[in-house]
């Protein structure tokens, strides 16, 4: 972690209050993700929603033990199809929707966490438990029963075959106890996790959503939708309370008389130009490709272009570190949606953003990501980087995106082969699959059988792709043997004839 980071986040702490310091402190807090410039750390994350009442309550798990982490600045693609639970995750992550089990840190802080998994550690460890001693209570009284046929009863030995097991109960019940302990105090921890985040650090996470018509309020002015959120967090006062901490801790350390009084007058200009909230809008307007006139008109006037741009905006004025964009292109034609992915393009370089780009759209997402994970039904199949992704795709359901991709080739249109992915074509009744790197920084949802069959597939990939090139590169020489052959010709025939 460099310097300025240091600075950023001391600036950022220094902003809050003496009680929202002190709570803020209690906080989890992982330093290794700071230190690694991780932003967003994603650790088991599950997310269920139950459906129905009585008999017919289903738990529909959208969201399935899906782990990942993204840098500072990187573009990080969720691509999969409709349902697969790619939004669902986005919305969790914002804390939308409250984590089922699992953790989300930002900025190095746990800022929603889950009980699920603790509560049913703490089901089934007593459940084990109550199985285990009742078993050994029936092992205890078996083998009292036949020491008493074989001999005559000796009281001594069978309270050493009582205290033998008695010793094994007491441990399963002292081990019943300590996880009963350790799972709430975690779930205390995660509690107060939840409840005592800052709420100036979930600002600088912000979620351009996927339908621009139902994300923006129709009775209200395009200022009012941008400027909302510069409302609620009363965006003013802390801008002012910022300078005024800074110059108050200059105007300390400061001991000449005249020169506070300068400092003061300082403090005072820099609070009197601080911009306004129209101005603010205004320039966020410009800066997505909009005029500032349009700030006093309201969404219906506006084409599909131009109110995702809106909300583009909207998610720009809070200053994040971090915007997820839900699918921001699916409903908009060709050409403006080229326009709406060079605009955040642009505006990732300007501001240093870090995206995670939610699309189920592959070559897009290709163009635009540098990390891209591959969801199906909750879980995620597959991650890699985008170059890798296309040029490895290991997983089958990957395999089947990327056929579906149109080419603008006729010819290749016409041979191409539509790959189906069918669920079944696994056996995990045996072997359970797990997230496995396969190759550096490529993970594939896998088993053990599966696990080395994708990294042979890596090796005769590579083989073949290496055969191609030398093979490619020896017409590429023929070709050019030729034409030199030809000019040669030429330039004799040239010099015969002017003789």
């Amino acid at each position: 972690m460099n310097n300025l980071q240091k600075n950023k986040i001391q600036e950022e702490l220094d902003s809050l209050s003496k009680k929202e310091q002190k709570s803020l402190k209690k906080v989890t807090f992982d330093q290794e993700l700071v230190d690694n410039n991780i932003i967003l750390s994603v650790r088991h994350l599950k997310k269920y929603f139950t459906l129905g009442k009585g008999r017919n309550k289903v738990k529909l798990k959208a969201v399935h033990d899906v782990s990942f982490d993204i840098k500072k600045g990187e573009v990080f693609g969720i691509v999969g199809e409709s349902g697969c639970g790619k939004s669902t995750t986005g919305r969790t992550l914002i804390r939308l929707h409250a984590p089922t089990s699992g953790s989300v840190y930002f900025n190095g802080y746990r800022i929603a966490a889950g009980n699920r998994w603790n509560q049913k550690e703490i089901k089934w460890t007593n459940v084990r438990g109550k199985n285990k001693i009742k078993e050994l209570k029936e092992q205890c009284d078996a083998e009292i029963a036949q020491f008493v046929k074989k001999t005559t009863p000796d009281q001594t030995t069978i309270n050493q075959i009582k205290n033998k097991y008695k010793i094994q109960i007491d441990n399963i019940k002292l081990h019943i106890k300590e996880t009963e302990r350790v799972q709430k105090e975690k779930i205390k921890q995660h509690n107060y996790d939840n409840k005592h985040v800052d709420k100036h650090l979930l600002t600088k996470m912000q979620m351009i959503f996927q339908d621009p018509i139902d994300s923006l309020d129709p009775r209200m002015t395009v200022y009012d939708i941008i400027a909302e959120g510069l409302k609620i967090q009363n965006f003013a006062k802390i801008q002012r309370d910022k300078v005024t901490r800074k110059y108050h801790k200059l105007i300390q350390e400061e001991t000449d008389s005249n020169k506070k009084e300068e400092l003061k007058v300082k403090c005072e200009e820099e609070i009197k130009n601080l911009p306004s909230y129209k101005d603010m809008v205004a320039s966020i307007l410009n800066k997505v490709g909009l005029i500032p006139d349009y700030a006093n008109r309201y969404p219906h006037e506006f084409s599909g272009g131009q109110r995702q741009r809106i909300g583009i905006a909207r998610a720009l004025i809070m200053q994040p570190d971090l915007i997820i964009a839900d699918e921001p292109i699916s409903g908009l034609d060709v050409s403006i949606r080229a326009q709406i992915i060079n605009l955040l393009n642009d505006l990732r370089k300007e501001f240093g953003l870090t995206i995670i780009f939610i699309a189920h759209d592959l070559s897009v997402v290709k163009y635009f990501s540098d990390r891209i994970a591959v969801m199906y039904y909750g879980n995620l199949v597959e991650l890699a980087s985008a170059d890798e992704l296309f040029k490895h795709p290991l997983h089958p359901y990957t395999k089947a995106l990327l056929s579906a991709i149109p080419k603008p080739d006729p010819l290749f249109e016409k041979t191409r082969q539509r790959i189906h992915y069918d669920p079944s074509q696994h056996d995990y009744s045996t072997d359970k699959p797990s997230f496995q790197e396969v190759s550096p920084k490529h993970f594939v949802l896998c088993n053990s059988k599966e696990f080395d069959a994708y990294k042979k597939e890596i090796i005769e990939e590579d083989k073949k792709a290496k055969e191609n090139k030398k093979v490619t590169r020896k017409t590429s020489t023929k070709k050019t043997v030729k034409k030199t052959t030809r000019k040669t010709t030429s330039r004799k025939n040239q010099t015969k004839k002017t003789a």
